[in-house]
């Protein structure tokens, strides 16, 4: 199984590279949901998407293009070499449209997301990367305890803008699957927009066990670093 786990994971950043590439026709994908996302532009708020680690989503882009409206969306990350990645790949691929909104301590990212949201632009996270030293919140994923970034939880609960958790996954041979599901959330409660995030995603790894590719300690399992 681990060994299935990797080789699906190979498989789709070689899609994805040739997506981006120019090589799209070669593919074929199923809509789940895109009424979804496209009532969510027509109420001129913005959105939040919350992704996971699962799947292909970063080709979601490509996904979208398809639809009849020009799109914005922003990806939140902590990590700056994202943007040297990006660099590099428009080099060899076509021009992307995403954007990166770097988390900053200074908190300064919270004034971009409101400022795309504002924009009537979509905001992007993934939900189930937690890094060491940042706030966090604990939930039940997949049997036992584990640790997940309250950021994107927080925002997303706060703000009066519509949720959605958004996944791109791999089906047999060159076929994408795309799902789109609203989210109900409760203002200023972060927990139950975590625990509905968990089901979601629970739901897609029973569908797609080889799909989850978070490849490391998530139930802190391996104390000090010994593995």
């Amino acid at each position: 199984m681990v060994y299935k786990s990797y080789f699906t994971f190979g498989t789709t950043l070689i899609d994805k590279t040739a997506i981006a590439a120019g090589m799209r026709d070669k593919f074929t994908y199923e809509f789940d949901g895109i009424e979804t996302l496209k009532k969510l532009l027509s109420e001129k708020k913005g959105g939040i998407l919350i992704s996971a680690h699962i799947g292909n989503f970063e080709i979601n882009e490509y996904f979208f293009n398809d639809i009849d409206f020009d799109l914005q969306i922003n990806v939140v990350t902590s990590d700056n070499e994202h943007q040297a990645i990006k660099e590099y790949l428009e080099k060899v691929s076509q021009k992307s449209s995403a954007k990166f909104i770097i988390v900053k301590e200074d908190l300064s990212h919270i004034f971009e997301i409101n400022t795309a949201l504002a924009n009537n632009e979509l905001v992007c996270f993934t939900g189930d990367r937690y890094m060491e030293g940042t706030k966090s919140l604990t939930e039940e994923f997949l049997g036992e305890e584990a640790r997940f970034p309250a950021g994107p939880f927080m925002i997303a609960s706060r703000l009066k803008v519509p949720v959605v958790f958004v996944y791109v996954m791999k089906e047999p041979k060159l076929h994408y699957h795309l799902y789109a599901r609203v989210a109900e959330v409760k203002h200023r409660d972060a927990p139950e927009l975590l625990r509905t995030y968990i089901k979601s995603v629970e739901s897609m790894l029973k569908r797609y066990p080889l799909q989850w590719f978070n490849y490391f300690d998530f139930w802190d399992k391996f104390p000090n670093g010994k593995k």
